[in-house]
């Protein structure tokens, strides 16, 4: 099977996240997203952030389609995520599969500073996500300057953007916004459990 691996905080998983995930799958003709809650992000704070437990909820409830498995092994390691990690467990999980590790295009222009990468291109075929119009020729660059002996292990691909964040989601609750940012299964499990409640202080 051809695997994706879509990572992040989801705090709270929004239609943007799906909107992207849709995409990638249909763009890489994907068998499988796997849609992985961190338990720590190494690479920001997150002071606000929802419990684990809550963040995978709220995933399932998102990506609620067959194509799309949610996965705990960020959550049940505890710590900081670090991806070369999370692949190698996920290539124990699935040897014989092709795995793709997705990320915006904000995190590929960092990626020579995450903890081994040339383990993570053994692992994984590295797929960006224009976030910023007009950006695809500087992740080019990039890739050309630091790994042009593996470009073959990079996919970098133009999406019309979802101007949409978690941060906005979080802020907006509460109040008049857009219906169409989160499902109404998500919006409901928020109320339900009180979540972000600092956030409308």
């Amino acid at each position: 099977m051809r695997i994706g691996i879509f990572g992040g905080t989801f705090n709270p998983p929004h239609q943007g996240h799906k909107k992207l995930a849709l995409d990638f799958m249909s763009r890489l003709s994907l068998d499988l997203m796997l849609v992985v809650p961190t338990y720590t992000p190494p690479h920001k704070a997150a002071p606000d952030l929802a419990s684990g437990e809550d963040r995978l909820n709220m995933c399932k409830l998102c990506f609620n389609e067959n194509f799309f498995k949610v996965s705990d092994i960020e959550l049940l390691r505890k710590g900081k995520s670090y991806t070369v990690n999370t692949l190698q467990e996920l290539k124990e999980k699935y040897p014989d599969d092709e795995l793709f590790f997705i990320m915006g295009s904000d995190m590929l222009l960092t990626f020579h500073q995450w903890r081994e990468p040339e383990e993570i291109l053994n692992l994984a075929t590295v797929c960006a996500a224009e976030r910023e119009e007009g950006l695809t020729a500087g992740l080019h660059d990039y890739v050309d300057e630091k790994y042009s002996h593996r470009k073959d292990r990079f996919i970098i691909l133009e999406f019309s953007p979802v101007e949409v964040s978690s941060t906005q989601i979080r802020e907006s609750l509460g109040k008049t916004a857009d219906e169409n940012l989160i499902s109404d299964e998500v919006e409901n499990y928020i109320q339900e459990r009180g979540l972000y409640r600092n956030d409308l202080e």
